[in-house]
């Protein structure tokens, strides 16, 4: 009996003495997180300068999206098929896409997947037959990967969108 009680008091002792252990390191995520361009946190201080510097009145979403919408259109449902003209630009101004100069509005089914999340979660909040304009940090957009070589990794997109029926 007394050497079961003294393993377990041993083991709970190292226990102890390793979570104290573990403790005492440096915590290098939270500084990665600060540091690095690609994160949500940095991003969002990115674009919160942008918009103070442009005098932009931004409304957020939960995922970070923030989205200015000129003219509120009416609701727009999951699934549905609607068409809009957009401009693409990354946050430099820099345009790298638009309907509007080859003529030709886009369609799409909202909500499923068929383009950028940004787009599904933004595009709805404009309404059908809303105008408005979407930033998106690059989670929400093309990520890691970029999109071609106009739109590097991590690159925050901004979009200029008119939504029709």
């Amino acid at each position: 009996m007394k050497l079961s009680k003294y393993i377990t008091v041993s083991l709970l002792l190292l226990f102890i003495g390793a979570a104290l252990f573990s403790s005492c390191k440096k915590d290098d995520n939270n500084e990665t997180l600060t540091n690095n361009p690609s994160s949500p946190l940095v991003q969002d201080s990115i674009l919160q300068v942008y918009f103070t510097e442009n005098n932009i009145t931004a409304q957020k979403t939960e995922t970070g999206l923030y989205y200015v919408a000129d003219q509120q259109g009416t609701t727009i449902q999951t699934g549905e098929t609607i068409t809009v003209n957009y401009e693409g630009t990354l946050l430099s101004g820099k345009k790298f896409d638009s309907s509007f100069d080859r003529g030709t509005p886009f369609s799409f089914s909202v909500g499923t997947g068929q383009v950028i999340q940004g787009w599904d979660e933004g595009i709805p909040l404009l309404g059908k037959n809303g105008k408005g304009t979407l930033y998106l940090p690059s989670h929400l957009g093309y990520g890691a990967r970029g999109a071609g070589a106009d739109i590097p990794p991590y690159s925050i997109l901004v979009f200029r969108v008119e939504v029709y029926n």
